[in-house]
């Protein structure tokens, strides 16, 4: 559910044909848009980080967003597993927040959300029966030891260094329902843009979520191995080849396990070259 990627293989034989959106999206009156089936995720994510919420990952579900320009919120009702009769879970996440102009062009986006996705008790919802991505679980049982309730606190901040755009952001998560290990955060900073041909952007990012701050299964898939219970840094590069195509690399040096007391590195290289059309 958190990854887009397509592995070739197989001897040649014929490639699988995923359905990645199949939604409705209807423009209310007074700021209210509303989607229904499966769509980009509404929620706003500060610096446009996975700490909660992989890139990769669209909801099933209903969807609310409203905005009057200076405040918003965000309301989204969906299925962990929408299609089983044994784990169905119907889950829930509200944000809300401002949007302001401060002086010298500097623009502030601020705010606050709550989510709820009820898996105690619960098995994995996707992959072998022990896969919880770094979440806690009984092993004799195979299912969930808590809910995540997740208390979201987050900002972004965006101005000018000369002519550049650059930005800093910070995101935080506190799971209500878990006795230990219950936290997470992520701060970053980015410069520049490399939306045009010989232009170069550059940022880092500091995360740290421990095993039970947030629900592994949806959150990042490439940081520390993907899920939870993982910290380090990611270092990011990217470089304008042509107009709507650009070349980046990432590196992420991390560790991860640490609150199951079998911590260990995790480094890994990405390099991607991305077209728009």
């Amino acid at each position: 559910p958190v990854s887009t990627n397509q592995t070739l293989g197989g001897g040649g034989s014929t490639k699988g044909l995923n359905l990645d959106l199949a939604y409705v999206k209807w423009a209310g009156d007074n700021g209210v848009t509303y989607y229904g089936g499966k769509f980009k995720n509404i929620l706003f994510k500060p610096g446009k980080h996975a700490l909660l919420w992989d890139g990769d990952w669209n909801p099933e579900g209903l969807g609310l967003t409203w905005s009057n320009g200076d405040h918003f919120f965000n309301a989204m009702g969906t299925w962990l597993e929408s299609d089983s009769k044994n784990e169905t879970e119907f889950s829930y996440a509200l944000q809300a927040g401002f949007k302001k102009t401060l002086d010298n062009g500097m623009k502030l986006t601020a705010g606050i959300g709550y989510h709820h996705l009820g898996t105690k008790g619960k098995g994995s919802f996707y992959g072998d029966a022990d896969d919880f991505f770094g979440n806690s679980f009984d092993p004799m049982t195979n299912t969930y030891l808590y809910d995540y309730d997740e208390l979201e606190l987050f900002a972004d901040l965006g101005f000018k260094i000369g002519d550049e755009s650059a930005s800093v952001f910070f995101d935080y998560v506190q799971n209500q329902d878990a006795d230990q290990f219950d936290s997470g955060y992520a701060a970053g900073f980015k410069y520049s843009s490399a939306s045009s041909r010989g232009d170069w952007e550059w940022a880092y990012i500091y995360q740290d979520i421990e095993a039970d701050a947030a629900l592994g299964l949806l959150a990042d898939s490439d940081f520390a191995g993907g899920g939870t219970d993982g910290r380090g840094h990611i270092f990011k590069a990217g470089y304008g080849v042509a107009k709507n195509v650009k070349a980046s690399l990432t590196y992420i040096m991390s560790e991860r396990n640490g609150d199951l007391g079998t911590e260990k590195d995790y480094d890994r290289l990405q390099v991607d070259l991305a077209l728009k059309y």
